[in-house]
């Protein structure tokens, strides 16, 4: 599903409005074109990724990827530097490699550590190929995820089925 850009820039805006209504934290790369899209955060980290290989718009490669923190970490949880170095998994095997922007499972179980404690419901409202779900899994967090795209849908449950996931 092809959005024009003020379509887009109002689904970023109504998607944010509710999840904002319910929840006290909000963490989620916008992607580095969107950041305009959605309200100034709390704070920002920025996730280097050296070995990514997306082109950006300008002609190179999309070396790192803002992530927007609204809302505090839970109480004992730090996240030390705001400059996180993370590979990618673009090479990773696995079915998850079929979606286009993978995200690295310890990273976003570093995010969900931070942000929610043991029993919490995490959101992703872009499942995408079901990193949030697995870390949540892994940490013992309850989760929700919906995607438009059913192939990403399918990704997430084949994954969730792993046993190494475990």
């Amino acid at each position: 599903m092809k959005l024009t850009d003020n379509e887009y820039k109002k689904f970023c805006k109504d998607w944010f409005r509710e999840a904002k209504r319910i929840s006290k934290n909000l963490v989620f790369t916008p992607g580095i074109a969107n950041t305009h899209f959605y309200p100034v955060p709390f704070w920002q980290l920025c996730w280097h990724k050296p070995s990514a290989v997306s082109f950006n718009c300008m002609g190179g490669f999309n070396a790192w990827e803002p992530i927007f923190i609204y809302g505090k970490p839970v109480k004992g949880e730090r996240l030390g530097q705001d400059y996180i170095r993370q590979n990618t998994l673009n090479l990773t095997p696995g079915n998850w490699k079929k979606h286009p922007c993978p995200k690295p499972l310890p990273l976003w179980e570093k995010l969900v550590k931070a942000f929610s404690t043991e029993g919490d419901i995490v959101a992703d409202p872009f499942i995408g190929s079901g990193t949030t779900a697995v870390a949540c899994k892994n940490l013992k967090r309850r989760y929700f995820g919906i995607d438009l795209i059913q192939e990403y849908v399918d990704i997430t449950n084949e994954r969730l089925k792993q046993d190494l996931l475990l």
